[in-house]
């Protein structure tokens, strides 16, 4: 089913990558998004702290989020806002590799969104379960 609002929400702070890095796991998360939603424009929000500034700033079609301590609750947050009135129109993936996000996607899954983890090497067990296997996608 595609959704109609489609978001990506990526936890920088939690996945630090060089800016090499960073760009090659941009593409491939826009690429994961578009293969399972089709999302007419893609919409990311980028959440880092202070060391991956310049980098989250570079990243193209990302709207950047600069956390004043830890990322795990302005993240989350923003992603209940975005689900909004609509959830079950909602399509939240989440790039994060901590457990922190499993009340999250439990609250997201309740209200009837639709939730992915784009999910980094090192990515939480317990994440992955709460996601369900079938909506995670391992990146490269």
């Amino acid at each position: 089913m595609n959704r109609t609002i489609v978001w990506t929400l990526w936890d920088m702070q939690n996945v630090a990558p060089s800016a090499e890095e960073a760009a090659q796991m941009s593409a491939a998360i826009k690429k994961a998004v578009a293969q399972r939603e089709s999302p007419a424009q893609f919409k990311g929000m980028v959440f880092y702290g202070k060391r991956q500034a310049q980098i989250a700033n570079r990243l193209d079609g990302w709207r950047p989020s600069k956390c004043e301590g830890n990322c795990d609750e302005e993240l989350a947050n923003d992603a209940r806002s975005l689900a909004g009135e609509k959830p079950r129109d909602t399509a939240i993936f989440l790039v994060a590799k901590d457990r922190d996000y499993v009340g999250l996607v439990n609250d997201l899954k309740a209200k009837g969104a639709q939730v992915y983890l784009v999910a980094p090497r090192g990515a939480s067990r317990k994440l992955a379960a709460a996601v369900g296997q079938e909506n995670v996608i391992p990146l490269p």
